[in-house]
């Protein structure tokens, strides 16, 4: 391995050596140590190689069999572009289209270079390490492996097994969950199950697949083992294999989604039991819903491609049911991806309301208060006034002047007290009238 201040040598096309944004650095080896190479020849045997070349020369020598003609599968885990330029040139793959490999960051879709097809998808996964024990996620992940048995079209039983869980409505699990006392309503449980989207870019080519990932929690092994299980579209090999990639991506969108409905449901219990919630974790909710959304949403134009490509290359019909399944299960996440925007949309404005309401009456309770503490005021202000006269008569007479006539005078004191009471009554009167007493 090469010093890693070594620079990277060149890309296909005169692309820069490095990793994408946000990627972990690319190694300028040129045989890969990530990658897995294997080569079926007849249907039944196959043969695990260890480099692009020795790979692409295997296919070339592999024997014809128009019933089981060679395939050649190829999975990389973030590949030197180094190893993209060799597998560009042995493979005949598109400039264009190993620039988005080596670029990374695309959008789902799905383009046609000649004999070759580019496939880009965006697989989805719990953030590692956020699920709590018990989580719904971890449910699906601990669930036993599903024995199909003899492979059938998914439309009469299964068409395939790529999870090693099965499938689960959300209303269940969901019920499962209160019934064992779990508290999804706890903020805790608001920061686990992050949605972390990777992706995968395909190269589809008569005889060949390879996979390019840029994200290590695709289980890429098992979708090659049920690809292997199942021989019966060994004419249109490269087909079935794309088929098991989308079913499994698309697949893997389901328990994600149960998780942002268990907690959106969550989130609406907690806002009509306890009142306002902070309006981050509705906030947080939603970018991760934007994220998977970015995922799930160009796949719809991408699967009528697909589906037009295997009408063209006349498909098998189970083969073809197969990806219409996979279209429907597009369609039914998409579905439920608008129903959560539109909760979340709802719960944040309600949330606002509630939020709105409760400053609301903190406020009407401030303004009662002050009210209350004016009329306070005003009944101290009045009788302060009140008591003031008595005050100014009573400091007038103390001045000790000695020429003060009602100092000598017998009913100087009499006169002074009349003064003081009349004075008293006369200020009782206004601050009564003026509503201060």
């Amino acid at each position: 391995m090469s010093d890693p201040s070594d620079e990277a040598p060149p890309g296909p096309g005169g692309m820069p050596g490095g990793s994408a944004p946000g990627e972990s650095p690319r190694r300028p080896d040129t045989a890969s140590t990530s990658g897995t190479f294997v080569l079926y020849t007849d249907g039944e045997d196959s043969t695990h190689l260890s480099t692009i070349t020795e790979a692409a020369d295997a296919l070339a020598a592999a024997p014809a069999n128009p019933d089981a003609p060679p395939f050649l599968w190829i999975d990389m885990l973030r590949p030197t572009d180094a190893e993209l330029a060799e597998l560009a040139a042995r493979f005949d793959l598109h400039p264009l289209a190993v620039e988005d490999a080596v670029e990374a960051h695309q959008r789902p879709k799905y383009e046609r270079y000649g004999s070759t097809d580019f496939m880009v998808l965006r697989p989805a996964a719990p953030r590692p390490g956020r699920r709590p024990e018990h989580s719904l996620l971890n449910r699906f992940a601990e669930a036993p492996a599903v024995d199909s048995g003899p492979a059938e079209p998914r439309s009469s039983a299964a068409l395939t097994t790529a999870h090693a869980a099965p499938r689960a409505p959300h209303t269940p699990e969901a019920a499962e969950a209160d019934a064992a006392g779990l508290d999804r309503t706890a903020p805790e449980e608001a920061e686990i199950t992050e949605v972390v989207i990777g992706e995968l870019h395909i190269f589809l080519g008569t005889d060949f697949i390879i996979v390019v990932r840029h994200t290590p929690a695709f289980d890429i092994d098992a979708v090659r083992t049920v690809f292997e299980d199942d021989p019966r579209f060994l004419d249109h090999a490269q087909f079935s294999a794309l088929y098991r990639i989308m079913d499994r991506v698309v697949d893997d969108y389901d328990p994600l989604l149960i998780s942002l409905e268990d907690r959106a449901d969550g989130l609406e219990e907690q806002l009509f039991g306890t009142g306002p919630i902070p309006s981050q974790q509705v906030y947080r909710l939603s970018r991760e819903l934007i994220e998977l959304e970015r995922a799930v949403s160009p796949l719809s134009p991408l699967m009528s491609a697909v589906s037009t490509v295997l009408e063209q290359h006349t498909a098998p019909p189970d083969l073809a049911r197969g990806l219409r399944d996979v279209a429907d299960h597009v369609h039914s996440a998409t579905e439920r991806i608008e129903r959560l925007r539109q909760l979340l949309r709802e719960i944040f404005t309600v949330n606002s309301t509630l939020i709105s309401e409760r400053q609301n009456e903190d406020m009407r309770r401030m303004n009662e208060l002050s009210i209350t503490q004016n009329e306070h005021m005003k009944k101290i202000s009045a009788w302060a006034g009140i008591l003031f006269f008595p005050s100014l008569v009573a400091g007038v007479y103390g001045m000790n002047f000695q020429h003060m006539p009602e100092l000598h005078w017998l009913m100087g004191y009499p006169f002074s007290l009349a003064i003081m009471v009349a004075g008293c009554a006369i200020f009782y009167v206004i601050f009564k009238r003026v509503d201060w007493l």
